[in-house]
């Protein structure tokens, strides 16, 4: 939801460059953010790899859908998903916080894993991710806590899992019809691994 913006707004990009690079970037970043969390058993492997594979399917999909639509489209897109997300943050079910006061803990990882709905979450996550270059945590963890039942704890960490397998196959998918431009990819991704170092 950031580097997308970033590339396009403040380096001119153009659109289908700023998403392709946009995975390399994202994916490198999430792959380095991932290893802490699972030094700490804050991954939740069964639920996250379930989501991936499915993610990756649609994140292949959806890039390979890209080429059919213009880089306006794709930006109005990306602003839709974007605005439509932060409202459905901000809304709060009546009583939620204080339900949230009361929760007593619970392990990370849920002992029954709900696959056909982390199948049908990953694949449309992940068409979003391949289509538009969003989809990293901002819409991956509201899935896995609100979907799949993941603590936000569990939930993060495992995002970073989901992110770097969705990244991964949207790179395949753009491969035939973005370029990839290289020194600027390799600027941004040194930029991004020394900010989420300092996060």
């Amino acid at each position: 939801i950031l580097t997308v913006p970033m590339l396009v707004y403040l380096l001119n990009v153009e659109p289908k460059t700023a998403i392709v690079t946009s995975f390399v970037v994202v994916g490198i970043s999430s792959l380095m953010a991932l290893i802490p969390h699972a030094r700490r058993r804050s991954v939740c492997w069964k639920s996250g790899l379930v989501f991936g594979l499915s993610g990756m399917l649609g994140a292949f999909a959806g890039g390979r859908l890209a080429a059919h639509f213009s880089s306006d489209l794709l930006m109005s897109l990306f602003g839709l998903i974007s605005l439509s997300t932060g409202l459905l943050m901000l809304r709060r079910h009546k009583g939620q916080a204080d339900a949230d006061a009361k929760m007593e803990p619970i392990s990370v990882c849920p002992l029954k894993v709900p696959y056909l709905r982390v199948l049908f979450d990953g694949f449309f996550v992940g068409g979003l991710t391949g289509m538009v270059g969003v989809g990293g945590g901002f819409l991956i963890v509201p899935a896995l806590t609100l979907l799949v039942g993941l603590p936000m704890h569990g939930a993060v960490g495992t995002s970073l899992l989901i992110i770097v397998m969705n990244a991964l196959a949207g790179l395949a998918g753009y491969s035939q019809h973005a370029a990839l431009d290289v020194p600027l990819t390799m600027i941004v991704t040194a930029g991004a691994l020394v900010g989420s170092g300092l996060g």
